[in-house]
């Protein structure tokens, strides 16, 4: 009987012991949560302090919340099923009169209206638990139109993100702004330099590009065709505009001044190329036979005027520039032919 009333009396004294040191721990420690704000627009954010007072300057602290957040790619955690969200700021510790103060700085935002509670914030103090008091928040939701600038809000898709440096930033956007402004003018006052010497040069700003002497007769050529002049019995008038084209595209493409000769000193001049060698013949029966419809009101059918149209477009076809003689025009005139 004595042994167990012994037992029982230490065991006594030990939970007294126990009991003290717990309450002496709980007197010396303390967490205190604190908003800046009780009442946040919605979509805005407010500071939330933790402070932590310990019994002593070697007490060790430890934020398990805060370590979830420096885990996490987006740097927040979600309370109260995802209505607040909570972003770690920094951390600060000061020793005063032997006892360690431990600050925590965090920020608070929610984008649901209504009035939350806060439950109390866990913490160890010296690998023990402790916890803050809970907290009243009240999320005001906003009246907005579709034209209120919405700039003082916070992107919901990333709401934390901060820049630690705006003013710089600032400078670095206005500066690549002054550099686009003087790429932009650099190149319009290039573009006006080069109308201005085209125009000195030319005397023109702006010109079209030649259409080319084939594509201009063969244009005429199809034109002519679609005048269904031999049809209506226009036979003088079909080849005096179909010689007329055949001594345009001689002109412009062998500068032979036809239109200037007869058809005897055209002749003449088709002879003395070298180049029209393979023509002769055909140029000169062209040429012959529309003097004969002309002037000696020969008669022609349609299947003659067909076949003479083919002849002039195979001509001018076969007597096209080359590609080397299209890259360097100064080249001189076509040097030979054929079919």
């Amino acid at each position: 009987m004595k042994k167990d009333t012994g037992r029982r009396s230490s065991a006594a004294r030990w939970i007294t012991v126990l009991f003290v040191a717990a309450v002496w721990f709980e007197a010396n420690s303390q967490v205190t949560a604190e908003l800046e704000s009780n009442e946040l627009l919605m979509g805005n954010k407010t500071a939330l302090k933790i402070t932590v007072d310990t019994p002593n300057d070697s007490s060790k602290v430890s934020f398990p919340l805060i370590e979830k957040i420096k885990g996490k790619k987006n740097s927040y955690v979600s309370l109260l099923n995802d209505t607040v969200e909570v972003a770690f700021l920094n951390e600060n510790r000061l020793t005063v009169d032997n006892k360690a103060i431990v600050e925590y700085k965090l920020n608070i935002q929610a984008f649901d209206s209504g009035e939350y509670v806060l439950p109390p914030f866990e913490l160890l103090v010296d690998n023990e638990p402790m916890a803050s008091n809970e907290l009243r928040l009240k999320v005001i939701p906003v009246m907005a139109r579709a034209d209120d600038q919405i700039d003082a809000f916070t992107d919901v898709a990333d709401p934390f993100e901060i820049n630690p440096y705006p003013e710089i930033e600032k400078e670095a956007e206005e500066a690549t702004f002054i550099w686009w402004l003087i790429a932009v003018a650099f190149l319009l006052l290039t573009f006006i330099g080069y109308l201005l010497y085209k125009y000195l040069k030319t005397g023109k700003v702006f010109t079209k590009k030649p259409v080319p002497v084939y594509q201009q007769a063969l244009t005429r050529l199809e034109k002519l065709r679609k005048m269904n002049l031999p049809k209506r019995g226009k036979y003088k008038d079909y080849y005096t505009q179909l010689i007329d084209i055949l001594r345009f595209y001689l002109n412009k493409r062998f500068g032979i001044r036809s239109h200037e000769k007869s058809t005897t000193e055209v002749l003449q001049t088709i002879d003395e190329k070298k180049e029209l060698e393979p023509y002769r013949d055909e140029l000169r029966h062209l040429l012959q036979l529309s003097d004969l419809v002309k002037f000696a009101k020969e008669l022609s059918t349609e299947e003659e005027c067909d076949a003479n149209m083919a002849e002039v477009v195979e001509f001018v076809n076969s007597t096209r520039p080359t590609a080397e003689e299209t890259e360097n025009p100064g080249n001189g005139k076509r040097k030979g032919g054929g079919r």
